[in-house]
């Protein structure tokens, strides 16, 4: 099997069984988290990183033709109680709550074979979890990323909205996209509406720009770009 085939997303599923978010957890680990340094949700000794909040999470997982696991993903509402205080602290949360933190989804911990990093995994992945989350009423999908990886989400519509802090594995910066500012996705990528065409979108773009002024500056990628037909 050529990499590329094997990399390939065959089907997709909702690990909505203990079992199967066992399976994210334990990939997490093994192919993302095992060299971070030590912090309370890195179970070391069971190979696994878990946190409360999981329970009450969308877990996404992605398998290759073989059955294999090749990526996961989880997706959790901005309004659910007890999630971490660094999270509260880097994604700003509080001062997202004129968004209506029930339309906001903060998606972590995505992680892929690493032979499959650089693949078109990622945009499948990010096509299909569109799919799975816009129709749940979210408009606003917040990522917390790497400095390095930043281009990367620029590229798929994403914009940095605060200013990167320091979280235990490191610097990070929030990023988000809205699902409504159909104007400025059609000047970047297009995976995301063509992942959605049809679909109800939640959301005020208007009422981003007012929350966050950062989201106006504008990324290299979508300078000077014109808008998909």
């Amino acid at each position: 099997m050529s990499e590329q085939d094997f990399c390939a997303p065959h089907s997709w599923q909702l690990a909505d069984t203990p079992a199967l978010r066992e399976e994210v957890y334990k990939f997490r680990y093994q192919q993302y988290f095992k060299n971070f340094p030590d912090v309370p949700w890195i179970d070391r000794k069971n190979g696994r990183v878990y946190a409360p909040h999981d329970d009450h999470s969308t877990h996404l997982m992605a398998r290759n033709s073989h059955g294999q696991t090749i990526a996961v993903g989880t997706g959790t509402p901005a309004d659910l109680g007890g999630l971490p205080d660094e999270w509260a602290h880097l994604l700003r949360l509080e001062a997202l709550k004129p968004l209506d933190l029930s339309r906001v989804l903060i998606f972590s911990r995505l992680a892929e074979l690493p032979q499959c990093r650089g693949s078109l995994l990622f945009l499948e992945f990010f096509k299909h979890a569109a799919r799975v989350f816009i129709p749940r009423g979210f408009g606003y999908i917040i990522h917390y990323s790497p400095p390095a990886l930043v281009p990367m989400y620029e590229r798929l519509g994403y914009r940095v909205y605060a200013d990167a802090r320091a979280i235990a594995t490191g610097p990070r910066i929030p990023m988000m996209l809205v699902a409504a500012d159909v104007a400025y996705l059609s000047r970047v990528h297009p995976a995301f509406l063509e992942a959605t065409k049809g679909l109800a979108v939640a959301g005020d773009a208007a009422l981003a720009y007012r929350v966050l002024p950062k989201l106006h500056e504008t990324p290299l990628c979508a300078q000077n770009a014109q808008p998909e037909n």
